[in-house]
């Protein structure tokens, strides 16, 4: 039942995202609002959903967040990262120092023509970047970086989300533009 209720409460949250958007109305202004807020409360939803599901890949045996780098709690952080890249709609790829990057591109290219080294290099100059790590200290919590790959992610997929299930592409994203986490 609790996936149901999220599935719902976020079709209606995007749902609200899409008639704002439509309507021309600042969604920055909107989003200072508590009435508004409430409207659209599935997106926290899902946003802490995967919050709670990279920290419970990254407990040790007591429980504490522990995802230093290159130990096995790190290695199931970075797949959880990649999957949840996937699920948004991203290309996904590990630099030379071993960063991963996810691509959101609206025109939905395919990762054949994204990942291919002299137009990744173009198309992410002018990238709006969502840049955090998700590697932790010994217990440094739950939201210790990931807060901000996390939420890269969730708007990524967000906007898949209203291209996929409206046919809607915000007005101020140009069909070039690309989000990167």
């Amino acid at each position: 039942l609790a996936e149901i209720e999220l599935i719902i409460a976020y079709y209606r949250a995007i749902r609200q995202v899409e008639r704002w958007l439509k309507l021309g109305v600042p969604l920055n202004l909107l989003l200072q609002r508590q009435r508004q807020l409430n409207k659209v409360v599935g997106i926290s939803m899902r946003l802490r959903r995967r919050i709670e599901k990279m920290a419970s890949v990254s407990q040790d045996e007591h429980e504490a967040i522990d995802a230093r780098t290159l130990n096995e709690r790190f290695f199931a952080a970075t797949l959880e990262a990649i999957e949840q890249m996937n699920t948004a709609s991203m290309s996904v790829f590990v630099d030379k120092v071993g960063n991963i990057h996810g691509i959101y591109t609206p025109n939905g290219l395919p990762d054949e023509k994204i990942l291919a080294s002299p137009h990744l290099k173009k198309l992410t100059e002018k990238a709006i970047c969502h840049c955090s790590h998700i590697d932790t200290v010994k217990d440094a919590g739950k939201y210790d970086g990931r807060l901000g790959v996390m939420a890269g992610i969730e708007t990524a997929h967000m906007l898949a989300d209203l291209k996929k299930y409206f046919n809607y592409t915000p007005p101020d994203i140009r069909t070039d533009s690309v989000l990167m986490v």
